[in-house]
């Protein structure tokens, strides 16, 4: 079927095009491309271009994170036993891997792990193997957010759990679970829900390491403020706004904003102009310094306080507002002052408000205003201590790079802090891999050096991911973890053998399934495949399930129906995969009824079920389907970027485009377009010619072009047309020395 071609919106304002290219002394095409892709302001320019660490975000803003951590601080101090249960995919070993280091470091002698037995998420089996293991707690990663039946279980024998995952809560949150960490859910005010599970085991591991700083002052209540004045003197100039936030754990549980009356003094021009407070809005809606002073000393009473510049400015305004009105003041428990965290930290820089959060990217009002700028010091706050725990840089060092395997093979899109995550990660992959990493790499014939994160997707992720398709799921873990270099070496080769006959099963079960499909198979009305095959074994129906969905441009839901247990229940085991634009969990979430397990997300998802519904399953989908499924939406989409011409497709262009790097979903390799191209020559290329090697010209210009596979299908028709238009990504060719750029293309329309 031909590809619909999607451009993105043309740029018409081109300011932001120059300014980046002003600021970063880059390529127009880099430019615009950022641009295209939502990067269209100074702060986000400078979060895609610098990565660092500062624009990741607090742990704590995860629901239940401090219950969480409450819990596993016990567990730490009465040296508990724990069993941490995770998933069998890459995202679940590497999940388990952090968290099983993490508890290690933290002194927790006794910590197992277990992977599923059977099938995926926590089910009966596995059950009865943690109530044997007798831990006081459970820990689940990349997996729970469906299985309040096991986790009540495992509660109403003694057990705590703590349920830590990245999946779409569709049956709800379970209740009998201690937390439940998820930034899918509705409640949780996480600022990005696209967080690999490895990605919340490893912040939950974060928020632990940031309890134990003093300066985080954990559990702690803590009311930031700052005062909005007539002048400078605390002694004869009077308050006019008070801002304050009360915080615990850097979570804002309560504000204090108001306008206050002054006594005898005036809101003059060059206040005014600093607040944009004037007297007019201060005399309509101010109220008194009594009143305003009686409720901000309660507010703060029994917390500390905070500011910047505290102590020459806003300590001593509060003091002596206090005093001119009699009232006591109130019972601080400490007081922090943020210059003076800053003045160490960075002893040749200026030390105002405006300039550390410049620094540190925080955004500033237009004017300023009391709970603004109380607002601004608060997240301050938070980024220097970020920036000054040792502890915490020393957690991101040493475990970036698991979270950057796992959030690359999960498919999750590389913005925000997942693309900060995996930029550096793959700096420490390619600079010091661990032990069974980089055998691994050795075997998948993956230089260290030039590491990309396409590596970790085709080379890296799939040898991970064989273990479980092939029913040694520990194989993985065991590898990840191994600290022994004999031992990784051996893992290593044996998920080099078993990847070999993995591939070798998912030729041989695609061809199953597709003619099993194929038996009632109708274009026009199976808008959504579903195909359940017997006798074969379940673990790589979701490779057949996508390769399908590459095919036949559809929906595929893919069952392996087993052998009947002792008990005569027969179970199929199924894997689902979408097209682009359409959720395929949503689809399951119409058979709810019918499953006995199901989760995922909205591309991909699994399930059980037992073999006597399926015949009522698909009739279901097949229902939901022709509501949902429109024609228009099984049209094989690409989505390309740019229309450059031959000569600005340059080495130099290749080489800059590193900038926009790591790629992958969200920020996909750029995908460029070439219009009306003559061909110059064609040839086959390949032992058998299945490939394409075009040369293209436009006025004096000349591009190589390799397209993959084409030749059956493009060859002929090729031979008599001049022109076509052609889209393909940017690759390098270096030959003795030489280097030139070559488009790997996508796809062709003939002219």
């Amino acid at each position: 079927m031909n590809k619909s071609w999607i451009f993105p919106e043309k740029v018409n304002d081109r300011s932001m095009i120059d300014q980046i290219v002003k600021d970063y002394t880059l390529n127009p095409v880099i430019a615009e491309l950022m641009v295209q892709r939502g990067i269209s302001d100074q702060k986000t320019t400078r979060m895609f271009v610098n990565s660092g660490l500062k624009y990741t975000h607090s742990p704590y803003l995860l629901k239940d994170m401090d219950i969480a951590v409450r819990r596993i601080r016990k567990a730490i101090e009465n040296n508990e036993s724990i069993m941490i249960y995770g998933d069998k995919d890459v995202d679940g070993i590497t999940s388990v891997s952090i968290m099983y280091y993490a508890l290690k470091e933290f002194g927790i002698k006794d910590v197992k792990w277990l992977l599923p037995i059977e099938g995926y998420g926590l089910g009966n089996k596995e059950v009865e193997e943690i109530l044997k293991s007798k831990p006081s707690l459970v820990i689940t990663v990349d997996n729970g957010i469906a299985a309040e039946e096991y986790i009540k279980v495992l509660s109403e024998n003694g057990i705590d759990v703590i349920v830590t995952d990245h999946h779409e809560p569709v049956t709800g949150i379970p209740e009998s679970a201690l937390a439940v960490i998820d930034p899918k859910r509705e409640d949780c005010k996480y600022p990005f829900t696209n967080l690999a599970g490895c990605g919340v085991a490893f912040k939950l591991c974060l928020a632990i390491v940031l309890s134990y700083d003093k300066d985080f002052m954990f559990d702690k209540t803590i009311v930031c403020y700052d005062f909005e004045t007539t002048g400078l003197s605390g002694v004869k100039d009077e308050v006019i706004e008070i801002g304050a936030v009360k915080v615990i754990n850097s979570i804002i549980i309560d504000k204090f904003d108001t306008l206050v009356k002054p006594d005898s003094r005036t809101v003059n021009a060059e206040v005014e102009a600093i607040t944009g407070i004037t007297g007019k809005m201060v005399e309509d809606g101010g109220i008194s310094q009594g009143e305003a002073f009686r409720k901000f000393s309660t507010f703060i009473d029994d917390c500390y306080i905070m500011g910047h510049n505290s102590d020459r400015f806003d300590s001593v305004f509060l003091k002596n507002s206090l005093s001119r009105k009699n009232i006591s003041y109130p019972k601080i428990l400490g007081e922090i002052d943020t210059i003076k965290i800053s003045r160490p930290l960075f002893p040749k820089k200026k030390h105002n408000l405006a300039a550390l959060c410049t620094f540190f990217d925080i955004s500033e009002g237009a004017y300023h205003r009391a709970l603004s700028d109380a607002e601004m010091t608060l997240n301050l706050y938070y980024s220097l201590i970020l920036y000054k725990s040792e502890a915490y840089r020393l957690f991101f060092r040493n475990y970036i790079d698991l979270l950057t395997l796992g959030t690359v093979a999960d498919i999750m899109p590389l913005t925000d802090e997942n693309r900060i995550f995996v930029k550096w990660g793959l700096k420490c992959l390619s600079s010091s891999p661990r032990l069974g990493i980089k055998a691994l790499m050795k075997s998948a014939s993956v230089d260290p050096k030039t590491l990309t994160s396409r590596n970790i997707s085709f080379n890296i992720a799939p040898r991970l991911n064989t273990a479980h398709r092939m029913g040694v799921t520990e194989k993985s873990l065991n590898l990840v973890l191994s600290e022994n270099k004999v031992d990784a070496q051996r893992l290593a080769e044996e998920l080099e053998e078993l990847n070999t006959l993995r591939r070798e099963r998912v030729d041989e079960y695609y061809n199953i399934f597709e003619e099993e499909m194929l038996k009632s198979y109708e274009p026009e009305n199976d808008l959504i495949i579903v195909v359940a095959v017997s006798g074969l074994k379940h673990g790589v129906t979701g490779i057949v399930a996508s390769r399908l969905v590459d095919k036949y441009s559809r929906p595929v839901i893919a069952m392996v129906i087993e052998e009947p247990d002792d008990n005569g229940e027969q179970i199929a085991a199924g894997s689902a995969r979408s097209i682009e634009n359409y959720s395929i969990i949503e689809a399951l979430e119409q058979t709810d009824d019918l499953l006995r397990t199901f989760g995922g997300h909205t591309g991909a998802a699994g399930f059980t079920i037992k073999s006597e519904n399926i015949s009522e399953f698909k009739k279901k989908i097949v229902k939901w389907s022709k509501k949902t499924v429109s024609k228009e939406l099984l049209v094989p989409k690409l989505h390309v970027d740019l229309e450059l011409n031959i000569k600005e497709i340059t080495p130099k262009l290749y080489k800059e485009l590193s900038i926009m790097a790591p790629f992958g979903v969200k920020n996909p390799e750029p995908l460029f377009v070439l219009r009306d191209a003559e061909i110059a020559n064609i040839k086959k290329l390949g032992a058998e010619g299945l490939h394409l090697k075009i040369t293209l010209k436009q006025g004096n210009g000349k591009i190589e072009c390799l397209f993959w596979n084409s030749t059956e299908k493009y060859y002929e028709k090729l031979q008599s047309c001049k022109k076509i238009d052609i889209a393909g990504k940017l690759e390098l060719n270096s030959w003795f020395g030489m280097q030139k750029a070559q488009l790997m293309v996508e796809d062709i329309k003939v002219k």
